[in-house]
């Protein structure tokens, strides 16, 4: 069987069941920075498998872990949001070293607020006399 995948921009979960290799950026393209890999090991059991850039992956403690498919389900959710959020921080370093990336919710008021003060200086020369 070919290759599964779920992803966003950033965070992908393949589950690859064809026996190949994985190597991170073959299926999600240019913008992929983590895929985490499920591989199925026996009947009740799979593999999961980090794949990050080297700049994200400093930040990731697990790497590789076989576990039943229950245990596994739990480990890949918790994984999910670790990855996400440690690209998100990576990218606010990159983006801008003065306003580091607190959480989803102040970054979105940041963006709002920053499109406000465009907006304000936009409208500015149209009252001017």
């Amino acid at each position: 069987m070919k290759k599964k995948l779920i992803a966003n921009n950033f965070v992908s979960i393949v589950f690859n069941e064809s026996g190949a290799p994985f190597k991170l950026g073959s299926v999600c393209g240019q913008f992929a920075h983590v895929a985490l890999e499920v591989i199925p090991y026996d009947e009740n059991n799979v593999l999961l498998q980090l794949h990050a850039k080297q700049e994200i992956s400093c930040w990731l403690a697990t790497r590789r872990a076989l576990l039943n498919d229950r245990c596994a389900v739990r480990l890949l959710r918790k994984m999910i949001v670790r990855t996400q959020l440690s690209v998100n921080v990576w990218r606010s370093v990159q983006d801008n070293d003065d306003q580091p990336y607190i959480s989803s919710g102040v970054d979105r008021l940041r963006k709002i607020t920053a499109i406000r003060d465009k907006c304000a200086v936009v409208q500015l020369p149209k009252d001017a006399p």
